[in-house]
């Protein structure tokens, strides 16, 4: 329910401005811009490419679950990533939303979404789908399927009343109440659009080898837990494309397998989920392989430590800033990462720069600054002017099976806020009391990931909108909740962009977590491997234009 809490109706002058700005709004102009990310190409363009060849990489595993809608694990994968295509795409070269299978889309009213289906988009052709065109009413029945609750998207729908075919060609999305952010979760991987046959056929879509989908690339061969293997689409709508003959995944469990791998040249790439490095297994590469190339992708999800507002002194937001703006992020991200990850604040301005306080406006605030002397003199200031000028305890419980997000970032915060006379008392538990003692709001500092959302109302809203399930640290800000809301409705990028600017400055006064880092792991690929874009929410880019040097 959390989307639905937050996104609150709207004062009707506010409705109607949007009804009046968002009309007709065209597919290069889509509200709220896309889900823009810093461009991650890692190689040049190629002039020339060559047709032919066979992909080959290595994913740690098989999702347990097929379903491209039902499993997150499937919508990870390599398989689906090149069988299956969304609604809308993304401009690598521009991170701007364009269509895919929708060639258009506009707000009709503050509550109605109006999508265009592409012409001449054709199924696989494969049983039973048979190269059939796609229509409206695949979009609608594929959008109200992943509406389905537990689903892996269904969180995005929570808002959204009905999906109909009002028309030939034409798809109406209504909501419960204005949520323009809607638009830039789609052309994520989450959202493949599959054959409705197929379910019919085996009453949901978790055959693998059933798989009837509008990509580049056809199911050819599977065997769980081994791997499996794609084909190219003849008959794909992009003249000529795709250019490799295919595409092969053999599933390694064994990180140093997969590094040996690599070493060897027998897998050609690998990105998140599917044959990615850390930091340190790019560092051995680079020294046996250095024409091997890297890309740094962030995750979708902070790292905090976050303070439960019941315990006393972190009801006072003078404790918790100073708390807050003694992390020295850098060195906790050398410490913990290898320097696998970013300086944040509550929006990564690597992961979508579009509505993120920029990074040098972030170094000239508390928390941020050098040299940190300065946020360490303000801190003792803060702690003093609450009470506290001789220091205080606090207590902390941290997992050690997950000991980089859940339990390393209270060591090295431990000898940082030594600095400002605070003594952190580190309670070591299994992963399962810590998520009993959040659950139950047992505790006083916690250390975890904070979710995984790419839309930047919701990430924000997780943890930090009054009523929202995830925030069980107790914070409650009215103003926060006012821009949350209004931002749903606000169709203008930079008017949009100035309310989450907003947002993000009060919470850093607020202090309701310690952003400690984002952390980011390698994706990487062959010198002989060209056009392949790493992107991360694409993932893979577009793989149509990826081919073989070799």
């Amino acid at each position: 329910m959390l989307r639905r809490q937050l996104l609150t109706a709207l004062v009707a002058g506010l409705a109607a401005a949007m009804l009046i700005a968002a009309s007709c709004v065209p597919a290069a102009q889509a509200p709220g811009g896309a889900n823009a990310v810093t461009a991650l190409t890692s190689t040049p363009k190629q002039a020339q490419p060559k047709r032919g060849g066979v992909l080959k990489v290595a994913p740690e595993s098989d999702p347990s679950d097929w379903d491209i809608h039902r499993s997150p694990a499937a919508g990870r994968s390599v398989a689906v990533g090149f069988v299956y295509e969304q609604i809308l795409g993304l401009d690598l070269a521009t991170n701007q939303l364009k269509g895919r299978l929708a060639k258009a889309w506009k707000w009709l009213n503050p509550t109605t979404l109006e999508f265009t289906v592409q012409e001449g988009v054709k199924y696989h052709d494969l049983a039973p789908g048979k190269a059939r065109d796609v229509t409206a009413e695949d979009l609608a029945w594929n959008m109200t399927r992943m509406m389905t609750k537990g689903f892996q998207s269904s969180p995005a729908f929570l808002n959204v009343d009905t999906v109909t075919a009002t028309g030939p060609g034409v798809v109406a999305v209504k909501f419960k109440q204005p949520d323009v952010g809607f638009l830039e979760q789609l052309p994520e991987r989450t959202f493949p659009i599959g054959a409705k046959e197929v379910a019919d056929q085996d009453g949901d879509l978790s055959v693998l080898e059933h798989g009837v989908g509008t990509g580049p690339f056809l199911f050819a061969s599977y065997k769980r837990d081994v791997g499996g293997s794609l084909r190219r689409n003849p008959a794909y709508r992009l003249e000529g494309k795709p250019y490799l003959d295919g595409v092969e995944w053999f599933v390694m469990p064994d990180y140093a397998s997969r590094i040996a791998a690599f070493r060897t040249g027998q897998i050609d790439a690998g990105t998140t989920f599917a044959g990615d490095v850390d930091a340190q297994g790019r560092n051995d590469l680079m020294r046996s392989n250095p024409g091997i190339e890297f890309t740094a992708i962030p995750a979708p999800r902070p790292n905090i430590i976050y303070p439960n507002f019941a315990v006393k002194p972190l009801d006072d937001p003078r404790v918790r800033k100073a708390l807050r703006i003694a992390i020295d992020q850098q060195e906790m991200i050398d410490i913990v990462l290898e320097g696998a990850g970013h300086v944040t604040g509550p929006i990564s301005w690597k992961l979508l720069p579009q509505w993120a306080i920029p990074l040098e406006e972030l170094k000239s605030t508390p928390g941020y600054r050098t040299p940190k002397t300065v946020d360490i003199d303000e801190a003792k200031r803060l702690l003093s002017e609450a009470g506290y000028a001789g220091g205080l305890t606090l207590e902390s419980h941290g997992a050690a099976q997950m000991a980089w997000s859940e339990l390393r970032p209270l060591e090295v915060a431990k000898s940082q806020w030594a600095k400002i006379g605070v003594r952190l008392n580190i309670n070591v538990v299994d992963r399962a009391t810590l998520e009993d003692l959040e659950r139950k709001k047992s505790f006083t500092l916690l250390s975890i990931g904070q979710g995984g959302a790419t839309e930047a109302g919701s990430q924000l809203a997780l943890r930090h909108a009054c009523k929202s399930a995830r925030n069980v640290q107790g914070y409650c800000n009215p103003k926060v909740d006012e821009f949350l809301q209004k931002q749903a409705a606000t169709v203008d990028p930079k008017e949009r962009r100035g309310l989450f600017i907003e947002i993000q400055k009060t919470l850093l006064e607020d202090s309701p977590h310690f952003w400690v880092f984002w952390p980011e792991r390698f994706a990487l690929k062959q010198p002989w491997v060209k056009n392949l874009d790493f992107h991360p929410i694409l993932r893979w880019g577009e793989p149509s234009n990826s081919w073989l040097d070799k």
